[in-house]
């Protein structure tokens, strides 16, 4: 299969996941109202992946810790990854 196909492949795959999760938001609205909840209420959002995934996990962390575009206070995250490269 030549690289075009498999890019084509890759991107028809997202397109429905995409379709799929807009035909059925409520899971999303769900797992966001959780971390919500979680927070509000002084708990922390843990991350946790191995490998690749692991540097996922800290970078998912790394975004609710951080400011981006506006100002407001950090939110408790962590990811339970260390030395990821071994991992």
């Amino acid at each position: 299969m030549s690289a075009a196909a498999r890019i084509s492949d890759g991107l028809t795959a997202l397109a429905r996941l995409a379709e799929a999760m807009a035909a059925d938001p409520v899971p999303i609205a769900r797992m966001a109202r959780r971390y919500t909840e979680a927070l509000r209420g002084g708990g922390k959002l843990l991350f946790a992946g191995n490998g690749g995934s692991a540097a996922d996990a800290q970078h998912l962390a790394a975004e609710y810790v951080v400011r981006f575009q506006r100002t407001r206070r950090p939110l408790a995250a962590l990811a339970l990854a260390t030395d990821s490269s071994i991992l």
